[in-house]
């Protein structure tokens, strides 16, 4: 019994001790936390910065109120601590130029956050927003060209280029840009891209050539090209622009401009380059110009604008009937010649388009005074070129080759002088050969020169008829395109083919006396298809008469 007892006294004493050393090991461990705790609160506070502790850089520019934040690289964190240093100052110079507040992110701790300050002899100073502690950097480098302080420079976003119609701005398709600028390391960067809208595929829509299309941009490049094709493809514009407003067109549809801006000045500080496409559609209402007088042998042209795809403009003349329209640069053309044959007064025209109801006009026909010419001609000229061989010939091949045009102009320059010589005859006027009266009006201009001198093509066109004739000798027909003609009668020498190409200013022929001819001549007749015309409508922008043909034929 006093051995149990003993026993279970041993047992509950060393129990005590047990614990007791227990509890003194759970205090150390305790104390060992709490006082690693306060160490990792201490670092986590007040740990140094390091490069690779450093996660990411915020930047806030105080006069645009623009924050933006950038993932920084392990090169870019090492640059940024090392500019960390410097010399305590104790207040900001007057110079301010820029101010930022900065906030450097922490992969472990809170953000450090600053105020920089750029004066304008281009030194940092950074302000610890913690400590207040002012220094003033030795090697600024970091912020002279790190992409977050842009702003330092005038021009260290490429500038915003807003195109606009009707004064809404269109969304293009940017296709290339690029942007530099040479910052204060004297080296070049790229500078900082805009964001960009989500392109508009609904091309705005111009209804009035009055709508402003242009682009605004600043700085203005220094130089500015444009590309622009019409609703068939055809380029209709290819250069250099002037100023910042963009053409437009009289035609209807959709056109596709193509705008490339360059800035390349050595003297400034920036570069780049913008390349971007959009479309526009033309909607103008339909514009008739109708002249309202021409004068005996002159060809009125009746011009119609903005004509609707799919739809032909009308023309009816109550002597005429229905006229032709041909294509004319923006829109279409169509003509009514006058001559000798022509009575003067006023005649109805009816115009519009086609399907619609048609608008009423007058054209007026002043009439013109027409010569009278007595002509002596040797017997023997008059019998072997004026009979009918030579009538029957000439009606085979002459009239036909004035039947078919080209419906594109093949000219777009001013007509020229064939040869320069002396007018014998005008055109239009009435004949008496050998005292006999004639059947015809004279259908050209009858101009004397040297046999043998060359004679030019008045323009561009395709030759229809190269031959000798019995009645006009060696002829030459050239089409103009869209119903024009000139002809070439009496030539020593031909130079040209049928089916040939010729340039304006190409020599055709000599002048000679072939045919019903009484001296070395050319004969130049210009027609709208058979209907002849006054020439100097097209050589000198007037009729060629005796008082004026010493000054319009002489070449000068």
């Amino acid at each position: 019994m006093l051995r149990l007892l003993w026993m279970s006294e041993s047992c509950f004493t060393r129990k005590i001790g047990s614990g007791s050393t227990l509890m003194k090991r759970n205090r150390w461990i305790l104390i060992f936390l709490i006082l690693t705790a306060s160490l990792l609160t201490v670092a986590y506070y007040f740990m140094p910065l390091m490069p690779s502790t450093l996660s990411a850089i915020s930047v806030v520019d105080r006069d645009q109120s623009s924050s933006e934040t950038y993932t920084l690289k392990k090169a870019e964190s090492r640059q940024l601590i090392s500019a960390l240093q410097g010399f305590a100052e104790n207040e900001l110079p007057e110079n301010i130029i820029a101010a930022f507040d900065v906030t450097l992110h922490r992969k472990f701790g809170p953000p450090r956050c600053y105020e920089v300050n750029v004066a304008s002899s281009r030194e940092v100073y950074l302000k610890s927003a913690g400590s207040g502690l002012l220094i003033r950097l030795k090697d600024a480098h970091f912020f002279y060209t790190y992409e977050a302080f842009h702003n330092l420079y005038p021009f260290g976003q490429m500038p915003d280029v807003c195109i606009t119609a009707r004064d809404e701005e269109i969304i293009p398709r940017v296709v290339e840009r690029r942007w530099q600028l040479l910052k204060w390391d004297n080296n070049w960067h790229d500078g900082k891209m805009p964001l960009l809208s989500e392109y508009s595929a609904s091309p705005p829509v111009l209804a009035s050539t009055e709508n402003r299309l242009g682009f605004t941009v600043d700085p203005l490049p220094d130089s500015a090209f444009l590309y622009v094709t019409d609703p068939s493809g055809r380029t209709v514009f290819n250069g250099t622009l002037e100023n910042e407003q963009l053409p437009v067109f009289q035609r209807n549809g959709l056109y596709e401009y193509r705008l490339n801006l360059s800035w390349q000045d050595e003297n400034q500080p920036y570069r780049g380059q913008y390349k971007a496409s959009f479309a526009v559609i033309m909607d103008l209402p339909p514009v008739f110009e109708l002249p309202e007088r021409v004068v005996q042998g002159e060809m009125a042209a009746f011009y119609a604008y903005h004509i609707p795809e799919g739809v032909m403009p009308v023309l009816e003349l109550d002597t005429e009937g229905r006229l032709k329209f041909f294509p004319f640069e923006d829109g279409y053309v169509a003509y009514m010649p006058t001559n000798y044959t022509t009575g003067p007064g006023e005649y109805r025209l009816a115009y519009g388009l086609e399907g619609e109801p048609l608008n009423e006009s007058t054209l007026v026909v002043l009439p013109r005074d027409f010569h009278i010419q007595h002509l002596r001609v040797n017997a023997d000229i008059v019998a072997s070129t004026r009979n009918e061989a030579a009538y029957e010939q000439f009606a085979r091949y002459f009239p036909k080759a004035r039947q078919t045009s080209a419906d594109e102009r093949y000219y777009n320059q001013p007509f020229v002088l064939p040869v320069p010589g002396r007018l014998t005859t005008e055109f239009g006027q009435t004949r008496y050969v050998n005292n006999a009266p004639t059947s015809y009006r004279h259908s050209g201009l009858d101009i004397a020169a040297p046999a043998g001198t060359n004679v030019l093509t008045a323009n561009n066109g395709r030759v229809t008829l190269s031959m000798e004739l019995i009645l006009t000798g060696n002829t030459v027909v050239i089409d103009h395109g869209q119903g024009l003609f000139s002809v070439y009668y009496h030539m020593q020498e031909l130079f040209v083919e049928e089916g040939q190409f010729v340039e304006r200013g190409e020599p055709v022929g000599t002048v000679g006396s072939t045919g019903f001819s009484t001296g070395p001549h050319l004969h130049f007749t210009m027609s709208y298809f058979e209907h002849n015309l006054e020439p100097g409508y097209f050589l000198a922008g007037e009729p060629i008469t005796y008082e004026n043909a010493h000054r319009l034929l002489s070449g000068q």
